[in-house]
């Protein structure tokens, strides 16, 4: 047998048992495919490989079952890099299959700097509109990619009210916000009903969704932000360009090793 540690932080939270869990492993040197995910869905966490190669820290992260391999997992990049930050590094830069993420340590937390992904107005709701439930103001979608929607709705209280589980199933994802409410610039919900979980609690999609919406409905780059997810979470950014900088405490929850077959 052999033995792997892990450790487990509670993102987007300033205090356990809220915010997105991610679990962190480091690797001295890849394993298998088929071992990686074998690893996430024995923790039963989103999880995040780390492996240091050259001046960069390689990190790729599989869902929670079914296992599923992600690139851009805004939850588990700020896990990854708040565990280098914990074990002495002072930045860092986490390479994944879509490009570098820069890492910076913040007071409790980590910044990351995300990839924006920028929206255009839909000129009707998605057939899917009357399952989201709510009144949606107007709708927005991604340009390209991936298909993802914004739904804009005119209180915080009724992005709170959206039960998601009509949703299940749908191949996309959907974004519900509304400004301004509980202290912040804005709210949101990100919904993943094609995943292995309807709802999201608080990720980088959800803010490099949002973000750069806000930024131009309310004309300012630097936004405070609150997921409205049963576990909550809540977050700083900074919108520049493409990009968006997400600063977000990042709890430390717990540690253990796992034995496994050689």
């Amino acid at each position: 047998m052999s033995q792997i540690a892990y450790r487990r932080y509670d993102a987007f939270a300033a205090l356990p048992l809220a915010g997105n869990p991610a679990a962190v492993v480091r690797l001295d040197a890849w394993l298998p495919d088929e071992r990686l995910a074998a690893i996430a869905g024995e923790l039963n966490h989103w999880t995040a490989f780390v492996r240091r190669e050259g001046d960069a820290w390689h990190v790729r992260v599989f869902t929670i079952p079914p296992v599923v391999e992600t690139a851009l997992c805004g939850h588990g990049l700020l896990s990854a890099a708040r565990s280098l930050f914990d074990a002495g590094e002072t930045e860092a830069v986490l390479q994944t299959r879509d490009g570098a993420v820069p890492a910076r340590p913040i007071e409790g937390g980590a910044e990351i700097d995300f990839p924006a992904i920028p929206l255009e107005p839909s000129m009707r709701p998605p057939p899917f509109a009357g399952q989201l439930g709510g009144k949606a103001l107007r709708w927005w979608k991604r340009k390209e990619g991936y298909p993802a929607w914004l739904a804009l709705f005119g209180r915080a209280d009724e992005v709170a009210a959206l039960d998601p589980r009509p949703l299940a199933g749908l191949e996309a994802l959907v974004v519900a916000t509304a400004a301004p409410g509980h202290g912040v610039d804005f709210v949101s919900r990100l919904f993943q009903p094609m995943k292995s979980l309807l709802e999201d609690p608080a990720g980088g999609t959800q803010h490099a969704i949002a973000a750069p919406f806000w930024a131009g409905r309310v004309g300012k780059h630097a936004l405070s932000a609150r997921s409205l997810s049963p576990r909550g979470g809540r977050c700083d950014l900074v919108v520049e360009g493409d990009r968006v900088k997400i600063a977000a405490p990042v709890t430390f929850v717990g540690e253990g090793t796992l034995r496994l077959p050689d």
